[in-house]
């Protein structure tokens, strides 16, 4: 799902709804922000708008502004075509993996006045909203393969073979702004099986264009 500022600070159902998910075995896939910050967990308290300590930031249980680096949540963060950190994406040593995110090609509308008409279109949008969802799409392949096998993947093990099948190349990024490597699809159907500890099929091949 997409990504707010201070979202955890002003709703406290929905974290209650996402820690829930994940302690139910359900994989949970966020966009890192739009913000440009540093969205790691820290150390800091969290004080809300009347002063309140809402969070006491300690080394083993840190406090956290955003959704996405809840522990247990995948957290994206957006890339350009050159593999370089789009510029809005947040950053931060808690996001687990990048996807692009700048000119994605989706869908869309448009609305004609006054008749009120709406046509489907398709248009470029930016934003890590638009990077995770290429994650979840890898992570769904995942999954069905798994279950084709009677393999049931956990939410951690989606988290580690996607790290460990991202890109080998960093991505670029400014000082002080860190970010995960960016996902290789290719690469997770490849080496599937080896961690889902079955044989490899003969002549596996995934095509991947673009970005």
């Amino acid at each position: 799902f997409g990504q707010y500022a201070n979202s955890l600070i002003t709703n406290e159902d929905l974290y209650k709804t996402v820690v829930n998910a994940i302690i139910s075995g359900v994989t949970v896939i966020t966009a890192s922000g739009n913000d440009n910050v540093n969205v790691s967990r820290h150390t800091a308290n969290i004080v809300d708008s009347d002063g309140q300590i809402i969070c006491t930031g300690t080394s083993s249980a840190p406090c956290f502004d955003y959704f996405s680096v809840i522990p247990g949540v995948i957290s994206v963060a957006a890339t350009e075509r050159n593999n370089s950190r789009s510029n809005f994406s947040n950053f931060g040593a808690d996001i687990d993996i990048a996807a692009p995110g700048r000119d994605i090609l989706t869908t869309g509308y448009t609305l004609d006045l006054p008749s009120g008409t709406f046509t489907s279109t398709y248009e470029s949008q930016s934003g890590t909203s638009f990077s995770s969802p290429i994650v979840a799409g890898v992570a769904a392949l995942m999954i069905s393969r798994a279950r084709a096998l009677d393999v049931e993947l956990s939410p951690s093990d989606i988290a580690t073979i996607l790290t460990a099948t991202a890109n080998t190349d960093a991505v670029t990024t400014d000082a002080g702004k860190p970010i995960a490597r960016k996902v290789n699809a290719n690469k997770v159907l490849q080496d599937l099986n080896r961690y889902l500890a079955v044989p490899a099929p003969a002549n596996l091949s995934v095509t991947v264009t673009g970005d």
